[in-house]
Parts: C-alpha cells; sequence; structure tokens
C-alpha cells in the first residue's frame, strides 16, 4: 500500500519531466527555449496543438518559442454553471483582454487567474487558467478534461501573464488540431 501511494505521488512529476512536443523545430530560423527562459516581448502569442495536447509561447519577430503540456476540453457534451453545450475547444483565433481572479481554488488553481478569452469584441466563457490537479490530470492518457478552457501549469500561467502584459493587455491565442500550422513546422 506504502509503494503504491509513493507511486503515484511521483508518477505525475517524473512523467511531466519527460514530456516531450510532437512537432520539434526543424527549422534553424527558430530557436526553442525552455518556457521558464522565454522572454515576454511585445508581438508574443499563444498556439494551443489540442490534438497533440502541446501549448506553444511564440514570438515571431523573435523567432523564440517555448512548448509545454496543457488540457483542454472534453470531447463531449457537458452540462456546467447553468448551460448546456459541447465542451471540447473551439478551434479558432482568440484574443486575450483581460485577467480575472475566480474565487474557487479547485478549478482555477491556488491563484485563481483567468485569462479570458475574446471571440474578437465578444467576451466568452473561456480562457486559459490553471487547475490543483493539473500535473495529476497530465498524467492520465485523456487529455480531453476542461469544461472548454485551455488548462496549464501554474508556473506556465506566470509566463503567459508575463507575456499578456508585455503585449499591452491584448495577446492572440490560436486553438487548433493541425500541427501543420506552426510557423516552424517541417515534416
Amino acid at each position: 500500500m506504502l509503494k503504491k501511494a509513493i507511486i503515484s505521488m511521483f508518477l505525475p512529476v517524473v512523467l511531466a519531466a519527460t514530456w516531450v512536443p510532437v512537432a520539434q523545430a526543424a527549422s534553424s530560423d527558430w530557436n526553442q527555449v525552455e518556457v521558464a527562459e522565454f522572454e515576454a516581448t511585445k508581438g508574443d502569442y499563444v498556439m494551443a496543438d489540442l490534438k497533440n495536447s502541446t501549448g506553444y509561447l511564440l514570438n515571431d519577430e523573435t523567432k523564440t518559442y517555448a512548448s509545454f503540456p496543457l488540457l483542454s476540453g472534453q470531447k463531449r457534451k457537458v452540462y456546467y454553471l447553468g448551460r448546456s453545450y459541447f465542451a471540447a475547444t473551439p478551434e479558432q483565433t482568440w484574443i486575450v483582454r483581460e485577467l480575472a481572479i475566480q474565487s474557487d481554488r479547485v478549478t482555477f488553481s491556488k491563484s485563481g487567474e483567468f485569462l479570458r478569452l475574446y471571440d474578437g469584441e465578444k467576451r466568452t466563457s473561456y480562457g486559459i487558467h490553471g487547475n490543483k490537479y493539473f500535473q495529476t490530470m497530465t498524467s492520465r492518457e485523456n487529455k480531453y478534461v476542461s469544461m472548454g478552457c485551455i488548462l496549464v501549469a501554474d508556473d506556465v500561467l506566470d509566463i503567459i501573464q508575463n507575456s499578456f502584459d508585455a503585449d499591452e493587455k491584448e495577446m492572440r491565442v490560436i486553438t487548433t488540431s493541425d500541427e501543420t500550422t506552426l510557423p516552424f513546422y517541417e515534416e
């Protein structure tokens, strides 16, 4: 029993440490850095590869990117916050225009920070945020677990927020299942 408890405690840490993004930079024009080393600059944006559960923080001008694991919306109908809808994260281009603080410290992690996604000028219920159990959820096979939002680790959320601030509080986010749309993608 103790052995099982120890394994379940450390397995998510080991899996997160060995996570490797599917699309690797084959182009010498792009420089991949660790998320913690990504320097927030005007023009930064996020691409969420929903098919491979991989996020990218990129800047086309500096040709720099960092990759990180992410979780996205369940591919089924849900009933949440008084609404019934298909929870898969929509594939489109969004704009983050606000940082909200939510009181739910499980769904929105210890900080409650929520980067709200806008569809053009329209405020949506979608966003980017942490989750108290993010590390545990990334260790599971099913990566489609949210109610439609993009879930990231708390330290990644901090870096994305730095980019949001550098972008004068308006940052582009692209959600896609087509990894060939990544600017550095090469077969």
